[in-house]
């Protein structure tokens, strides 16, 4: 798995990672084939579930354990939504001549809105053009090195 860094100015390599690190934020790009990025993601969409399982399973021991949950609830329901995928919508699929944004089947009214909002704002922010001239460096920069 790779991970890199990316914006308008410049993409960084950072290099090669362990699966523990994906979620951890280190890098706002992670390059991997289709079959490894949709297990990612759908790990990282099952976070939220499997935490409010525990939580719930916790809260249920005692009255003293439901009210520690209770008065965390906030912070816990603040940090959940990170991973909400109706937030985000979908992910861009890259490589083709256009913007095209995936999503699942079954996404909410919510998820299909973001996805909306998301390829207006890769139009508006022209990231076909910004990855085309990445791609010019990159090979200009291989070109060099000959």
């Amino acid at each position: 798995m790779i991970l890199t860094s990316f914006s308008k100015q410049r993409a960084e390599f950072i290099g090669n990672v362990e699966g523990r690190d994906v979620l951890r934020g280190k890098a706002e790009v992670i390059v991997c084939d289709g079959f490894t990025g949709n297990v990612i993601l759908k790990f990282a969409e099952s976070v939220p579930a499997v935490l409010k399982g525990k939580f719930m399973q916790y809260a249920s021991k005692s009255i003293f354990h439901k009210l520690w949950v209770g008065m965390m609830s906030k912070t816990l329901k603040k940090i959940l939504t990170d991973f909400d995928y109706q937030n985000y919508g979908g992910v861009p699929l890259l490589g083709v001549n256009g913007i095209t944004i995936i999503g699942h089947g079954s996404s909410s009214p919510l998820a299909i809105k973001n996805m909306c909002l998301k390829a207006e704002l890769m139009i508006k922010e022209k990231i076909n053009d910004v990855i085309e001239e990445k791609i010019k460096d990159i090979k200009s920069y291989l070109q060099k090195g000959e």
